[in-house]
């Protein structure tokens, strides 16, 4: 209902986890009876590691497979006529009754805006009364463990950001009341100097108010 009210041209959709895939569908679902002018994009793991079945289930429009940031606007690009759609990156779509799908490809990882929104209200996200946040510090992971899909999404290789960009995001985090900081790589220790590095300037920075810090998806 939320969504048939704003009326968008777009509406994008994370599908990370295949148990939690059934919502998605469920959503998608009923969406396009009732708004079938709205596009339907999905991206995430599970939707980087199956595209074709996720088209194949006639919901979804699109299915961004990997990194999202440059894929999404290139689609936008596409659908107000000002690139074909082979051209967009990372894209899976139907076309003349197949599933096509375009080049996958990552970005530098230095180009990618910051996600800090100065208009959102952060204060409805807290772990431990404390207002919290999210930050990654890199993309990728060198290993190739069975069991995990971040190869899937950010590529084989591992792109690390400078720390100070790091510590700016941090800040300007900070300046809107943010004291607790989750770091989400998938592999935040792999280069021992790195983390020594970027933790002295936290502690350094964030004194004497010392900043949570926790990594939810571990160290190793």
């Amino acid at each position: 209902e939320e969504i048939a009210t704003l009326n968008p041209d777009m509406v994008g959709i994370t599908s990370m986890f295949t148990p939690y895939y059934f919502e998605v569908q469920e959503i998608t679902s009923r969406l396009k009876r009732k708004c079938p002018h709205i596009k339907i994009v999905i991206g995430g793991a599970h939707a980087s590691i199956m595209p074709e079945e996720i088209l194949n289930d006639g919901s979804a429009d699109y299915v961004v497979i990997g990194e999202g940031e440059q894929a999404i606007v290139e689609l936008v690009s596409h659908l107000k006529e000002e690139r074909v759609i082979s051209e967009v990156a990372s894209l899976a779509y139907r076309a003349n009754g197949k599933t096509e799908i375009n080049p996958v490809r990552t970005m530098a990882i230095d180009i990618i805006p910051s996600p800090v929104d100065r208009d959102f209200d952060y204060s409805a996200y807290r772990v431990k009364d404390k207002p919290m946040c999210m930050i990654l510090t890199s993309r990728g992971c060198p290993y190739q463990c069975s069991f995990c899909t971040t190869h899937r999404v950010f590529g084989r290789g591992y792109r690390q950001r400078e720390v100070d960009s790091i510590i700016e995001e941090m800040n300007a985090y900070y300046r809107k009341g943010i004291r607790f900081f989750d770091f989400e790589d998938d592999n935040l220790t792999l280069n021992k100097s790195f983390i020594i590095d970027l933790c002295n300037k936290i502690e350094e920075t964030f004194k004497p108010d010392k900043a949570t810090l926790t990594a939810m998806n571990g160290v190793s």
